[in-house]
């Protein structure tokens, strides 16, 4: 790999083959998965030293050395990526500024990190189920309505219900809670999040809307938020079984609207069972709209286990 073809890569951006990393930090969890999900699909190019914007700042060289090491040391460890994975890894000198160049090859095998097999979908990282479930969304055709709207000038609020609407119909009607529950425990949360987003970016780019998904938005990281210029409304998601669930939808989507300056908050709520904390969350949204309060919308989507119509 040279200079060309490592700039070529940065000016067209992250994609299904090309992470960007700022190489800040030696957190290890975030490279693993991006080479684990590279050599599970098509291969691909992980660039340290660029932010996700492609500004290049470089990496420093005592980074470089420790990263390159444990990498190497590691492959085929149970620390790392399961079973070893092909890599090259690269320095190359930009404008004196050094891009850590990890190239990841593809592979006829499965490989695992920490226990789960990870895939990429466009720029996202997903586990293998949620790669699966991604390919029965699209079979189920419940979102294909949304790339014939012509409202240009839809509200971010609006665009918001626009797109988790499919994702209800699918799970709730079109045996979705089935794949949901099958999602690893480890990752069901940040998956369905995923999802949302996967499938509603193609909507808001023909609506003129940003969509963040995991953006850092000052108490901490947003599942997902969609904004227009100061028009914004900010989505966070739980699942029934999330402990949090109740400080959640009281406390952690409300301190990201703060930040954000908006009062267009959607918090959504996964029911995987749990009915006493479905009825203490229901009960929670209630009391505060009888009370005159401005709650966050809470939109439940049920993915409990249906009974079959042969033992009904």
């Amino acid at each position: 790999m040279n200079k060309q073809t490592v700039m070529k890569l940065i000016s067209k951006g992250e994609s299904s083959t090309v992470e960007f990393k700022s190489g800040k930090s030696k957190e290890f969890t975030n490279i693993y998965r991006v080479m684990c999900a590279f050599a599970n699909c098509k291969g691909g190019y992980l660039l340290l030293g660029i932010y996700d914007n492609g500004e290049i700042i470089g990496c420093e060289a005592n980074y470089i050395s420790a990263i390159k090491s444990r990498i190497q040391r590691e492959n085929g460890s149970s620390n790392a990526i399961i079973p070893k994975i092909s890599f090259q890894i690269e320095i190359i000198s930009i404008d004196s500024k050094n891009v850590l160049c990890i190239s990841v090859n593809k592979s006829n095998k499965i490989h695992t990190y920490k226990g789960t097999a990870f895939y990429r979908i466009n720029d996202i990282i997903v586990s293998r189920e949620a790669a699966n479930a991604y390919k029965r969304i699209n079979r189920s055709g419940v979102y294909n309505f949304l790339m014939h709207d012509d409202s240009s000038q839809i509200s971010s609020y609006q665009a918001a219900f626009r797109i988790l609407e499919p994702f209800k119909d699918w799970v709730e009607n079109h045996k979705g809670w089935q794949t949901i529950r099958n999602l690893p425990d480890s990752s069901k949360e940040k998956d369905i999040q995923r999802l949302i987003d996967l499938k509603g970016r193609d909507y808001c780019e023909d609506n003129n809307i940003d969509m963040s998904f995991e953006a850092n938005e000052g108490p901490g990281t947003l599942d997902l938020k969609l904004s227009r210029g100061n028009d914004k409304t900010v989505i966070e998601i739980k699942l029934s079984t999330n402990d949090q669930y109740l400080h959640g939808f009281e406390v952690q989507i409300e301190e990201y609207a703060r930040a954000e300056n908006t009062k267009n908050r959607i918090y959504v709520y996964i029911q995987l069972g749990n009915p006493t904390r479905t009825k203490r969350i229901r009960e929670l949204y209630e009391k505060k709209k009888e009370a005159g309060e401005n709650p966050p919308f809470l939109y439940i989507i049920d993915s409990q286990v249906r009974q079959s119509a042969s033992k009904k």
